[in-house]
């Protein structure tokens, strides 16, 4: 995605240099899961998952997006020797 925005302009505010440049932003939140499957007399781990999506406001879907996550890492689980 390409954004235009303006030239850079500076306030200062309460003695505080603040740099702006009008541009709109947005707010992602990410949502990040890492598991870790792990021998623990060994101190050994075994596999990971790492799994991220972005996170919505709607809980719902954020579970479901958190199940289809899980569900596609351990199909890879156990991984081939």
């Amino acid at each position: 995605m390409v954004v235009a925005c303006p030239p850079m302009s500076i306030t200062t505010v309460r003695g505080r240099l603040l740099r702006h440049s009008g541009a709109t932003t947005y707010e992602d939140h990410e949502g990040v899961l890492i598991v870790d499957l792990a021998v623990p007399s060994k101190k050994e781990l075994v596999w990971r998952a790492v799994i991220r999506a972005v996170m919505g406001d709607n809980l719902e879907e954020n579970f479901e997006l958190t199940d289809k996550g899980i569900a596609k890492a351990f199909k890879n689980y156990p991984p081939d020797k």
